[in-house]
Order: structure tokens, then sequence, then C-alpha cells
């Protein structure tokens, strides 16, 4: 694993944060996906990243319960929330058009958090299911940061990388996450899909870069679904491992691509071939014998 050669800490608004130039573990995943989805979403800006409404109910929930913690700790910090307006909407219920980036412009100039009305009950069980689970309460006011955003500079390639976790202190880091995993075997699989061994692996990264490595890392997992149960995650070292060896050699591909300005990924450009992936191999195990 690279070591750094410069690190910093400090506030950002969201907006500041993702205008940064150096590279952030969710733009290094777009780059894993595939090198030329990087180069046109944040080089060239051809195919700029698109919200999911998929996505809103976590990502509301998380912006409510960080700023739940920093109201309790600074007034000033508290926002509220608004439900929006069907007449802000688009026929089919979409936050687009005119009306909507109106809303937008005068209620987000304020700080307020604008939430779609069928979500707002939701977002209110799951975060009393936060606060009834007291290792969530002890991790929320343990933290000495509220999404910092971390620089710094890796001395093997001279990339410069950032990070923005959720919560974070001088011997531990959280972040929240959002699920309809109910148990630890089904949150284990989500792990899996969403890279978020990669992204504990980066904030690790993070926190040695600044001199204090991190002792623990846990995952807050909230549940967006009765019965909006929290628990605490943390991963097993074998996650690591795998994490740490995908950044190492993704790194030094992404250095290569930044170097040459080549940004498809290996084997574009000519007739490749593919084997069958190990769930096929074994596909006429699990086929239905028909009776005949």
């Amino acid at each position: 694993m690279a070591t750094a050669i410069q690190a910093t800490i400090r506030s950002l608004p969201d907006t500041e944060y993702h205008s940064l130039k150096s590279l952030s573990r969710s733009q290094f995943k777009d780059f894993v996906t595939d090198p030329a989805l990087y180069h046109g979403r944040y080089v060239t800006g051809i195919f700029p990243p698109v919200a999911k409404d998929c996505f809103a109910l976590g990502h509301a929930f998380e912006q409510v319960a960080l700023h739940s913690i920093a109201g309790h700790s600074d007034a000033a910090n508290h926002r509220e929330i608004i439900a929006i307006p069907d007449d802000a909407l688009t026929s089919n219920g979409h936050r687009r058009g005119k009306a909507w980036e109106a809303f937008k412009a005068e209620h987000e100039a304020a700080g307020s958090i604008l939430l779609l009305p069928k979500i707002i009950g939701d977002i209110s069980r799951m975060k009393a299911g936060a606060w009834d689970n007291e290792q969530v309460v002890a991790l929320f006011w343990g933290a000495e940061y509220i999404k910092p955003t971390i620089e710094w500079i890796e001395d093997e390639h001279g990339l410069a990388l950032r990070s923005q976790p959720d919560l974070f202190s001088e011997a531990w880091a959280a972040d929240i996450k959002s699920t309809v995993a109910a148990t630890p075997e089904g949150f284990a699989k989500q792990v899996f899909s969403c890279g978020y061994h990669i992204q504990e692996a980066w904030i690790r990264r993070a926190a040695a870069a600044l001199g204090q490595p991190l002792q623990s890392f846990a995952f807050i997992a909230s549940l967006k679904v009765p019965p909006f149960t929290t628990e605490v995650y943390q991963l097993a070292p074998e996650w690591l491992e795998i994490a740490d060896a995908t950044i190492d050699r993704h790194l030094a591909y992404f250095a290569e691509r930044k170097r040459t300005d080549r940004w498809h990924r290996k084997g574009h450009g000519s007739v490749q071939v593919i084997a069958p992936p190990q769930y096929a191999r074994y596909a006429a195990d699990w086929e239905f014998d028909d009776g005949e």
C-alpha cells in the first residue's frame, strides 16, 4: 500500500467538496467500472452524474441523521425539513423542470432539507430506529468530525486523493448506510455489490495519511423498510485484504491512463474471448427435472 506525503483535513460544503480536483472514492469506483465512464463524467463532463430516485431515501436519511447531531451540538447547524409540494414536481413525480429549480433555489439557500412527502414518514422511523441503538448513539455523539474533507497525495504515483467519511475521530470512523438487508449475511452481500469494503479501505488510507491510523471502522446500517431498525457492523480483516489489493491495482492503472491520456478499458479495439463465469459452469446442477 502506498504511503502519503501530504495530507489535510477541513470542513467544506458538499458543493465545494465535489468541485475538488483530487480523486474521490466514488470517482475511483466509476473508473474501476470503466475508465471511459470516469473520463466522460469527471474530465470532459459529457456524462454528468445523475441522481437516482432509488437512492433518495438513503441520502435523505443520511442528511437528517448527520444534521440532527450537528443540530444538537450547535443550533446554528440545524436544518429544517421541508416537504416538496406536488406543483414543484413533474407529472410523474420527478424533481426536474423550472418549478423544481425555483423551489430548490429558494429553500436550499436557507440550508433546508427537501424531501418527498412519501418518504418523510420513513425517515422519521429510520431516525427513531437509529437512536434506539446504544452503539449508534455512542458513535453519533463521539465523533470529532462530521463529514470532514480529507485530502492527501500518495507517493507511489503522486495522485491527489480525497475522502469524506460521515463520522471521523482520532482512532475510529463510521459511515451511515441505508439497507433492505435485515441480517449480517444480507448486509455482507450489499458490502460486496456496493464496494463498501473499498470505501472503508479508502477512508483508512485517509486517516493514515493524517498520521492517525484507525483502530476501528463501523458501518451504521439503517433498515429502510419495516421494522426500520439500525445495526452496527464491522468488516472482518479479510475484506480489507481484498480492498487494498483492488485499490493498489487500479490506482496504478489510473496513473497509467492519466499519463497516457488513454481512457478505454484494456482490450478495447480487439476481439475479446470471454470464458463462462463460475455460476454458469454449475447451471446444469440447478435445472429442474421435467419428469420425462
